[in-house]
């Protein structure tokens, strides 16, 4: 009999970034009756999956930003955490402009991005999360950042994938995620998101789409930038 049932969100349980279905909402409280801990592991942040944690009525722990982070289910306070090293934050956050592409980081559940633009604009407001700009971002050295995401085209995406994993190969986990915000020119972006190489141990999560997702251990200070 399974004893625990761990969800991902998007384009998994649901195709709307803050509405579960009801059949969805149905199943996992069957589940629970059984006996069944239901939670959710997705490659959001605590705040933003909260909508999805709130309707399934999640009561265990829920791993977030691919298993960079393990939080309570009401509070968000942190119960697991890694981070990724601030030498490579600062890398590839350089990658990243060398390409002409976005990128941004987190700092608990804040976006902080060097400026204002679609991506991240569009990102924020889909998942209501709070956003912070920091033109001196490139500057500083970042601690306690459980995940970059970048965001480009599609095809662009799908190339960089494969090139970011050979690179960052016992680095960082780099990993594919849905399209999303839509770009510029308004086509639909896909975004790479990029979390701790070291997860939670007996944690995975199922990459889908094109999505890059880069990380490594989050150490106990509560710096954030120097």
């Amino acid at each position: 009999m399974y004893r625990l049932i761990a969800l991902d969100i998007d384009d998994t349980i649901t195709l709307n970034p803050r509405v579960v279905p009801n059949e969805i909402i149905e199943a996992v409280r069957k589940a629970k009756e059984h006996g069944i801990h239901v939670t959710v592991a997705t490659g959001r942040g605590w705040w933003g999956s909260k909508l999805i944690i709130d309707q399934l009525d999640v009561t265990d722990p829920v791993i977030n930003y691919g298993g960079a982070m393990v939080n309570e289910p009401g509070t968000g306070r942190a119960l697991h955490a890694h981070e990724i090293p601030p030498e490579l934050v600062t890398e590839v956050l350089g990658e990243a402009k060398t390409l002409g592409i976005h990128a941004h980081i987190y700092q608990g559940d804040k976006v902080i991005a060097e400026e204002p633009n679609p991506y991240v604009e569009g990102y924020a407001e889909k998942l209501d999360l709070p956003c912070e700009y920091d033109p001196d971002i490139m500057k500083k050295t970042w601690y306690n950042v459980p995940k970059v995401l970048m965001m480009t085209t599609d095809e662009k995406a799908q190339r960089l994938i494969p090139e970011f994993q050979k690179k960052y190969n016992g680095k960082l986990k780099v990993s594919g995620s849905s399209k999303g915000i839509k770009s510029y020119e308004k086509a639909v972006c896909r975004p790479l998101v990029l979390v701790p190489t070291r997860l939670s141990d007996g944690i995975s999560t199922r990459p889908s789409g094109s999505c890059a997702t880069i990380s490594t251990p989050l150490s106990t200070s509560s710096r954030t930038a120097r």
